[in-house]
């Protein structure tokens, strides 16, 4: 189905037919794999495959926990999984900066509504 829908069909049908924690550690996976790919391209080291799952399993357990007590009590909670021991994968939070003279900068952003079956896709381009 990824070969022959768009986008968005393909995001609506993973997320119909997921559970929401499913969903979500999809969404991270795809996250991480270009998060990997990118550090790569502008020449960081290669990751692993069994490095990003374990980054992506990582960072998601601990964005659910700082985020459980605002989950409403139909959020599925997260199956037993073992958090990766390498927690100093996780980049730190740094504010947003504008982009050099010349260049472009792309922000973007996603959000979905399960219950709506609604997906929504944002991108910023700014140029300074």
């Amino acid at each position: 189905m990824a070969v022959t829908s768009t986008p968005d069909e393909f995001l609506l049908y993973v997320l119909a037919n997921t559970s929401s924690f499913e969903f979500e550690s999809f969404l991270v996976r795809c996250w991480s794999i270009w998060f990997k790919r990118n550090a790569e391209y502008h020449e960081k080291l290669a990751k692993l495959a069994a490095a990003i799952l374990a980054f992506a399993t990582d960072y998601l357990a601990k964005y659910q926990a700082i985020h459980a007590p605002s989950m409403n009590s139909t959020s599925l909670a997260a199956p037993s999984i073992t958090p990766a021991a390498a927690s100093t994968n996780i980049p730190p939070v740094t504010p947003w900066t504008a982009p050099p003279v010349g260049k472009l900068k792309l922000n973007t952003d996603a959000a979905c509504n399960k219950a709506l079956g609604i997906i929504g896709i944002d991108a910023v381009l700014r140029v300074d």
